[in-house]
């Protein structure tokens, strides 16, 4: 994945989970939030557990990112991750939008934080 087919932060695209944007999750570097979340994941991980590691890669994304927390920080309300057909992680057909919760969760920690 180039940098060049992406646009500059603050455009809604950085928040995507395969932004190129390097993040370190216990001490290993990974190029996205989804190589991350690959990576880490173990054979026969279940929801919960891929719930957790999701909500790891997002937190050291937003808080490793100043500029990519600026622009999760200046959204609002409610947020539909609606790219992909997944109706476990994205909103497609009704789907369950787990990304879009996590990433709710994250601005709400950023928020705190501020």
């Amino acid at each position: 994945m180039r940098d060049e087919y992406w646009p500059q932060p603050p455009a809604p695209e950085v928040l995507h989970n395969n932004f190129p944007r390097q993040i370190v999750v216990d001490g290993q570097p990974y190029p996205t939030v989804t190589a991350a979340f690959h990576a880490l994941q173990g054979p026969g991980a279940g929801p919960d557990a891929n719930l957790a590691l999701m909500a790891a890669a997002l937190r050291a994304k937003y808080t490793q990112h100043k500029d990519l927390a600026k622009a999760l920080l200046a959204t609002d309300g409610r947020i539909e991750y609606a790219n992909g057909i997944d109706g476990f992680w994205t909103s497609y057909r009704g789907g369950r939008n787990w990304i879009g919760r996590l990433l709710e969760l994250v601005r709400a920690e950023l928020r705190a934080r501020r």
